[in-house]
């Protein structure tokens, strides 16, 4: 492992154990940091539909333009994703985790839209986040961003049916 990469672990670790440690107070009442989590970053509901819209978007081109290699990765995605020892929730819930350690806001919302429509909780998601930070880093830390607008967004999406 490079310097830099200890560093950022060690600060990452850091970072988590500061955050866990942290309870903050009303009143007598400590606050629950995931609510507190989930209330920091402004919802834009709109920014992740786009996503969405863009990944079928491009899955579209490709399907027509591609035919072959789509079928083939197709082929491969449904094979991956059928349940045998791990089940959807857990694939999903890894795949969430990529997302934000590789930085994809794109996979962030397929993945966690994915996640929770296979019974994945809100907490589980941010714990998936929050391994992710642990393997990748600070960078990954901002990559919580897209993912509670997801959740938020998905949430909301579910109260209205």
């Amino acid at each position: 492992m490079t310097p830099i990469a200890l560093i950022t672990t060690a600060y990452t670790v850091a970072f988590i154990s500061f955050w866990h440690s942290f309870q903050p107070k009303v009143g007598d009442m400590p606050l629950n940091l995931k609510c507190k989590l989930f209330t920091v970053v402004p919802v834009d509901c709109e920014e992740v539909n786009v996503k969405l819209r863009e990944i079928e978007e491009l899955l579209d081109i490709l399907g027509k333009k591609h035919p072959k290699e789509m079928g083939a990765f197709s082929r491969f995605l449904k094979e991956v994703i059928d349940n045998k020892t791990l089940t959807t929730r857990e694939k999903e819930l890894i795949a969430v985790a990529l997302g934000i350690a590789q930085g994809c806001e794109w996979c962030i919302a397929l993945h966690t839209h994915k996640a929770l429509e296979a019974g994945a909780k809100p907490e589980e998601l941010i714990e998936a986040g929050l391994v992710a930070v642990l393997m990748a880093g600070g960078p990954a830390l901002m990559h919580l961003i897209p993912l509670m607008k997801a959740i938020e967004n998905f949430q909301k999406g579910a109260e209205k049916d």
